[in-house]
C-alpha cells in the first residue's frame, strides 16, 4: 500500500500446517502469522525496512507451542557497476 510514494506499507496474515511425520513423538503443527510492516526509500540507494510479527503456534507436543512477537529493522545500501 503505498504511501507518498516514498513508503510502502503491508499487512498480512498467513497459516500453516506442519506434519513431522519422522519425529518419534508424531509431531504435529499448525499456526498464525499476523504481520505489518513498512519500507522507505531514504535516498536513491538506501532503504530503511521494518516489521512486527506476531506467531501463535499451536502443536501436538506441548514444549513446541507458542506464542511471541518478532521486531525486524534492516538498513540495506544498494550499489552497481553500472
Amino acid at each position: 500500500y503505498p504511501i507518498k510514494g516514498k513508503f510502502l506499507s503491508y499487512g498480512k496474515v498467513d497459516y500453516y500446517s506442519m506434519d513431522f511425520y519422522e519425529s518419534f513423538s508424531g509431531r504435529k503443527d499448525t499456526g498464525l502469522i499476523y504481520s505489518v510492516g513498512g519500507t522507505y526509500d531514504v535516498s536513491e540507494k538506501l532503504t530503511l525496512t521494518g516489521s512486527l510479527q506476531y506467531w501463535d503456534n499451536d502443536s501436538t507436543v506441548e514444549g513446541y507451542q507458542f506464542s511471541k512477537f518478532i521486531v525486524m529493522t534492516v538498513l540495506s545500501y544498494r550499489t552497481g557497476f553500472f
